[in-house]
This record gives C-alpha cells, sequence and structure tokens, in this order.
C-alpha cells in the first residue's frame, strides 16, 4: 500500500491538506456550541461578565444582543458544517480517483506479466487463480488505497486535534482523551489480529467459486447432454456457501 500510495505523493499531499481543514471545521463545532451555551443563553449574548452587569444595571434591553449573538454563532456553526461536507466531498474524489489509479496501473502490469507467463506458469497459478488476481484483488487494493486516503489517515488528525484542544480547554480532562484514543487502537489491532488470516481464507474461496464458475460454463454444452445442470447447480451452491 505505502509503495503504491508513494507514486501518488501529491494527491496523497492534497487529501492531507484537505482532511486537515477538514478536522478543524469539526473541531471548532464542539466549540461554537459551547460558546451558544455559554455566552449566547447563559450571558444573554455578552461576552464580557462586566459589560453584562453594566448593561443590567443600566436596564438595557438584551434580547436584540442576545439574539445577534446567536445568529452570528449559529452561522459559524453551519459555516463550519457545510465546509467539513465540501472537504469531505473533495477529500472522498481525490482519494477515489488516486485508487481507481492504483488499481488501472496494478492491472496493466498483471495483465502484461500474465501474458508472459508460459503454459506451465498459468497452469501452477491456475486460470480461476488469475482471473481472481486480475479482478478482485487489484479491486482490494484499490479499494484499501482509496479507504486509507480517507479513513486512516484522517483518523490520526482527528485524534491529535481532538488531544490538543482537551488539553487547552480542559488540561484534567486529557488524560480520558489519551486513554480513550489508545483504547480504540487496542481494539484495531485486535480486530485485525483475528480478521486478517480469515480474508486469505476468504481469497482461495473466491478462487474455488470462480474455478467451478469457470469449469461449468466451459463444459455447458457438455452439462446439458448429459442432464447434469442440478449437480452443476449444487456444486456452485456448495463453494457459494463456503465463501459466505
Amino acid at each position: 500500500m505505502i509503495r503504491f500510495l508513494g507514486q501518488h505523493k501529491g494527491a496523497v499531499a492534497l487529501v492531507m491538506l484537505l482532511l486537515l481543514l477538514k478536522a478543524g471545521c469539526e473541531l471548532a463545532i464542539p466549540v461554537l456550541t459551547s460558546q451558544i451555551v455559554d455566552v449566547g443563553i447563559a450571558q444573554s449574548g455578552v461576552e464580557d461578565l462586566d459589560v453584562l452587569a453594566g448593561y443590567k444595571a443600566a436596564g438595557v434591553d438584551l434580547f436584540p444582543i442576545q439574539m445577534a449573538y446567536l445568529l452570528r454563532i449559529g452561522g459559524l456553526m453551519l459555516l463550519a458544517a457545510a465546509g467539513s461536507m465540501v472537504l469531505d466531498v473533495a477529500a472522498g474524489f481525490v482519494s477515489a480517483r488516486t485508487g481507481a489509479k492504483i488499481g488501472r496501473d496494478l492491472r496493466r502490469r498483471l495483465f502484461a506479466r500474465v501474458v508472459a507467463f508460459s503454459d506451465a506458469e498459468i497452469n501452477q497459478f491456475s486460470a480461476a487463480s488469475l482471473i481472481t488476481r486480475g479482478t478482485n484483488d487489484v479491486t482490494l487494493i484499490q479499494n484499501v488505497c482509496t479507504m486509507v486516503m480517507r479513513m486512516v489517515l484522517y483518523a490520526p488528525i482527528l485524534a491529535i486535534g481532538g488531544v490538543v484542544m482537551v488539553m487547552v480547554t480542559n488540561p484534567q480532562l486529557g488524560w480520558i482523551v489519551v486513554l480513550a484514543v489508545a483504547m480504540v487502537f487496542a481494539v484495531i489491532a485486535v480486530l485485525f489480529r483475528f480478521t486478517l488470516p480469515r480474508f486469505k481464507i476468504m481469497q482461495t474461496l473466491i478462487d474455488r467459486v470462480n474455478l467451478v464458475a469457470r469449469e461449468m460454463l466451459n463444459g455447458l454444452s457438455v452439462v446439458r447432454a448429459f442432464n447434469r445442470e442440478g449437480f452443476e447447480e449444487n456444486r456452485f451452491d456448495a463453494a457459494s456457501r463456503k465463501l459466505r
């Protein structure tokens, strides 16, 4: 993955920039929400408590000030949410386009390599396995590259940003966020430990489904001649059930 993504450093850098801006927008929303509660509601939209006391002593109507503050901060929240959405779409577009380019290049290289194989080498891999490698496997790599750019890069950015914001706002609560991030990474590590071996088994079973389908389609006239449709259907169903 790193080698493939390394061939598209410009796109990766652009996605990271977009994700940094997106994280800034998303982390700004809780701050703006707290301002609405702490200042807009609790202090009638006046940030300075001394000024607030003076307004109250002078009998100033605070409702227009409060509404103006709430509308301004609410507008900033909507702007941050819209900015986050636009940046997410842009990052998704660049990631998907880069993943598609990686898939295209990999298929081109794989096909050129397979065409150069001898008959013995093709038989060693089996045609079904080569079809799986050229279609399903490449698509998996393409999707993973896209996911790495969209999600894997974003997770540490958001985690670090959240820790920094909590430490700046209330350092006493920083350990809670650090502990939560550590627990999330621990869960991810455990999931990878148990799921990766099963993905390897799944690839073998996909090969089996392709092999059965290819044999059935190549020998379709023979299957019909000997009325073996039911047998072949059961064969394919068994391979599909194992994959499921």
